[in-house]
């Protein structure tokens, strides 16, 4: 638990050491082993600390599949998972991530938003809006996607300064 404080008191660095530690040396039941992990990777995230952040939360995501009683919401698990590969900068491991959704989650705005924002990254503009467009169909009124369409159309048109885009 004293991690667990630690990163809610903006202690980051040492919420990590302590979050290492407890894991290691002190045992404790599945659950709590995976919220250590989840914590550790929200540390390095909050550190610009992306590969960091995938790695813990790849330990997170395993240990909670092993357990029916923690499983129930592994789909968002790995949307959150595929959110820490682009912030990483692994654009294709990214992808890979958001393609294995099941057909529940696909029909997702969020989903579609990463999916593009993912394709963005990759250079493939027309793939890119396609899937924030499809975003926008489930949800019209999702700003990110609404935001992240504005800007692919500026860095098409070379505009640089949004005041200037109509």
């Amino acid at each position: 638990y004293m991690g667990t404080i630690l990163y809610y008191e903006n202690q980051i660095e040492e919420a990590i050491s302590f979050l290492k530690v407890s894991e290691k040396y002190f045992p404790a039941n599945n659950k709590k082993r995976a919220l250590a992990f989840e914590y550790m990777s929200e540390c390095h995230l909050k550190l610009n600390e992306y590969e960091e952040a995938v790695e813990c939360f790849k330990e997170h995501i395993k240990i909670i599949s092993c357990c029916n009683s923690l499983s129930n919401d592994i789909s968002k698990k790995k949307i959150r998972l595929g959110e820490l590969y682009y912030l990483a900068g692994k654009f294709n491991m990214a992808l890979e991530t958001f393609s294995e959704m099941p057909g529940s989650v696909i029909n997702n705005y969020e989903v579609w938003n990463n999916i593009g924002t993912v394709l963005w990254g990759l250079g493939d503009i027309e793939g890119a809006l396609y899937c924030i467009k499809q975003s926008l169909e489930m949800n019209p009124g999702y700003e990110e996607a609404i935001l992240n369409v504005r800007r692919i159309e500026m860095a098409v048109s070379g505009i640089k300064d949004e005041s200037t885009y109509c």
